[in-house]
């Protein structure tokens, strides 16, 4: 694309000019242009980071689109460095000309991305980023919740409809800067689950109901584990998004005395000397912890045994610290203990 494209003027006034192609200087007013130009673009990078000069296509909407910077291996001592685009990947991510990334996902192509930004564009107030715009205000908020429908999804399945992906192809994205901006998210895809568009929570929310119980998917990155700004794959595997469940029954040890038994729901079991498929698991722990004792406690709170931990004992459903005893279940998951 050439570099003489028709420049327009941006609404409102401007603290910082934005770049212009041709490198003449531009007026008291910045100016962009009618349709996408390259430009010299760096990234707001991590605190402390130098970052070198690199290349991005300043839209007509006043986004910047472009590939990421990482840190040169192995000098890690040298400034970061613009990457190319990979295919297959999602290497383009949206701007403001100040450098912060302002969209929820990045996009496979540059072309995908564009149409983004528009999309973004078009839902602030002017229809276009105000030059010199604060990137922490009510403006990025507004712009990074157009940026977070369905519709704005980077991938489609085979009928060309929006799509999640599935397993190592889960879609990249990132943690919206407000809790209220995260459950919006959520929202607009139609809930914690979002089967419409997500083949896993499709799969697994079929299977549950086959089952005849409710499933919690996982979709979602739990707020408050990943910060705002974090980018995360769907279907977060880490400990605190995977949401553990302690599942547990009291009766009494070895030696006669009083005490629990507890685990986590997907803890290993096995049940007739064979293992118990992953997905049988919190049946197989219900059917042990019943057997056991005749009932079954289950807590979704943070617990050692079946101590939620933080909870005063006078506040507590069950106190359970002490001595550990015997294992009978063949794992190392669960305990036994005195109070």
């Amino acid at each position: 694309m050439s570099s003489d494209a028709v420049l327009r003027q941006a609404p409102g006034p401007a603290d910082r000019a934005l770049p212009d192609p041709t490198g003449a200087p531009t007026g008291a007013h910045g100016v962009l242009p009618t349709e996408p130009v390259q430009i010299t673009f760096t990234p707001a990078g991590p605190d402390g980071a130098a970052l070198a000069a690199g290349t991005g296509w300043l839209q007509p909407g006043g986004l910047v689109v472009h590939t990421g910077w990482s840190s040169p291996y192995p000098d890690r001592t040298q400034p970061w460095r613009q990457s190319e685009a990979r295919a297959g990947a999602q290497s383009w991510i949206i701007s403001t000309p100040c450098g912060q990334e302002v969209a929820a996902f990045p996009y496979f192509s540059r072309e995908r991305a564009q149409e983004a930004a528009a999309v973004i564009a078009a839902a602030l107030p002017d229809g276009a980023w105000t030059p010199g715009t604060r990137a922490d205000g009510l403006l990025y908020e507004r712009a990074f919740d157009a940026s977070t429908g369905p519709e704005m999804l980077p991938g489609s399945d085979s009928r060309g409809r929006p799509d999640w992906g599935f397993g190592a192809a889960w879609i990249l994205w990132r943690m919206p800067p407000t809790r209220a901006l995260y459950e919006r998210m959520i929202a607009k895809h139609d809930g914690p689950a979002p089967t419409k568009h997500c083949l896993s929570c499709r799969e697994s929310v079929r299977q549950a109901r086959r089952d005849g119980w409710n499933c919690r998917t996982g979709h979602w990155p739990a707020w408050g584990t990943h910060p705002p700004g974090y980018v995360e794959h769907v279907h977060c595997s880490c400990r605190h998004c995977l949401a553990f469940v302690t599942i547990g029954t009291t009766g009494k040890t070895t030696d006669g005395q009083p005490g629990a038994l507890s685990a986590y729901t997907m803890s290993p079991i096995r049940e007739n000397d064979q293992q118990v498929p992953y997905e049988e698991r919190p049946f197989a722990w219900w059917r042990h912890m019943l057997a056991e004792g005749g009932h079954v406690i289950l807590d979704n709170r943070p617990c050692s045994g079946l101590w939620p931990q933080g909870v005063r004992h006078d506040d507590a459903f069950l106190c359970e610290t002490g001595l550990a005893g015997t294992d009978t279940t063949g794992t190392h998951a669960t305990s036994r203990s005195r109070p």
